[in-house]
């Protein structure tokens, strides 16, 4: 079946691939890639660095590849698993916010809040005014990044290469394998690129191997470097204005886009999309306020702050539910079947505590067992569903 759109000039379709690409690599950096790369660091040394933008990149830049000729036949059987996956980014970003103005960058509340209103508003205003989440709303939000990037290379750092034992460091590397290899392809942004670009390879692979990367070497990765002399002076007060640009504008690009990509991709349900939109931030905002309240009180769970501990409790969405819901659906598997919903559940439930004890306690090597429970959840996999014959062949 030959392509129905207007065949476009080289240059303007190499500008087109570019602009995906860009909203591509925006659209990612949301608040894992703003934050779990610092926790890895912290917890792993630079090989944890090294084990979240290795899968990342290739993970992210093989979704072009794989969709490039099937992508509305892929996004129409996942459907369900994706407007899921959309709602829970949104309700993440809620708790996200909440916590990061619960403990702003170097205690500097009213900078850090300052930078991030202002940077949210103004991605907002773009937003509003241009009528999308496109590439003039991705381009303002990657000058804060940058922005940030600045400032921060004013504060080098230096890890040690490896903090942990190499099983620790083999677990990180399967869990960040899984989840980065298997989650984009449930992305709403990723689905809307695959589906609207006509070069989704190129867009994909410039998206990650490129402008992505660069984007989370500059701002998350400065503890791979040797620490250099300071380029400029940056006192506190302004690096945490810039880090909550930095945040405050990421944030509102990304539920922008997906908020978009929910009319655009033809996935709003039958309710209002501003349901799947906003009643998750808005409800998840409020629990981490609460969690907010009970940091106030200077309680922890295994060492390490309540706030740290919900954010971890998100990702296991992102490394347990949705790699094992998606690896339980490949071949044309119902979604929504009773029994691959039990199936789904009985993996989480038989790997959760693997996967609480390696992220929560830090027992990293936990995490291999746990990843090979999702792989082998497949087993129990419900039959294909059989193709709809044609109408002709019907009649």
């Amino acid at each position: 079946m030959q392509d129905p759109r207007p065949r476009q000039h080289p240059v303007a379709s190499l500008v087109s691939s570019l602009g995906w690409a860009l909203y591509l690599a925006v659209s990612w950096t949301w608040c894992i890639g703003m934050f779990l790369p610092t926790l890895l660091v912290r917890d792993a040394g630079q090989m944890g660095f090294l084990v979240f933008i290795v899968p990342n990149a290739i993970g992210a830049a093989l979704v072009g590849w794989v969709l490039a000729r099937r992508a509305r036949a892929f996004f129409e059987s996942k459907k369900p698993i994706i407007l899921a996956f959309t709602g829970a980014t949104i309700a993440f970003h809620g708790y996200w916010l909440a916590w990061r103005l619960s403990e702003p960058a170097f205690d500097n509340v009213w900078e850090f809040a300052g930078g991030m209103s202002v940077g949210a508003l103004l991605i907002f205003c773009i937003v509003s005014l241009v009528g999308r989440a496109g590439g003039i709303a991705a381009a303002c939000t990657l000058l804060f990044t940058l922005a940030a990037a600045f400032g921060i290379a004013s504060y080098p750092v230096s890890a040690v290469l490896v903090g942990d034992s190499p099983l620790d460091i083999l677990g990180l590397a399967l869990v960040c394998t899984l989840g980065f290899g298997l989650c984009p392809y449930l992305d709403l942004t990723f689905n809307r690129c695959a589906i609207e670009s006509r070069r989704p390879r190129l867009a994909f692979t410039l998206g990650f191997v490129l402008f992505a990367c660069v984007l989370l070497v500059a701002t998350r990765g400065r503890a791979m470097l040797p620490a250099p002399a300071s380029p400029v002076e940056i006192d506190i007060w302004t690096l945490a204005a810039l880090i909550g640009g930095h945040f405050g504008a990421q944030s509102a690009f990304t539920i922008a886009a997906h908020s978009e990509a929910l009319r655009t991709t033809g996935a709003r349900p039958k309710w209002s999309a501003a349901w799947l939109a906003y009643v998750p931030i808005a409800l998840v905002a409020g629990v981490g306020l609460g969690v907010f309240a009970i940091s106030q009180q200077g309680l922890d769970v295994a060492g390490m702050a309540i706030g740290e501990v919900g954010y971890r409790a998100f990702l296991g969405l992102y490394g347990l539910v949705f790699p094992a819901w998606l690896i339980l659906t490949i071949g044309n598997r119902p979604p929504l079947s009773k029994r691959t919903l039990a199936a789904l559940a009985g993996v989480c439930v038989a790997a959760a505590p693997f996967f609480t004890y390696g992220f929560i306690w830090l027992n990293e090597v936990w995490l291999i067992p746990g990843v090979v429970i999702v792989l082998l959840g497949r087993l129990l996999a419900d039959k294909p569903r059989t193709p709809a014959a044609p109408a002709s062949a019907a009649a």
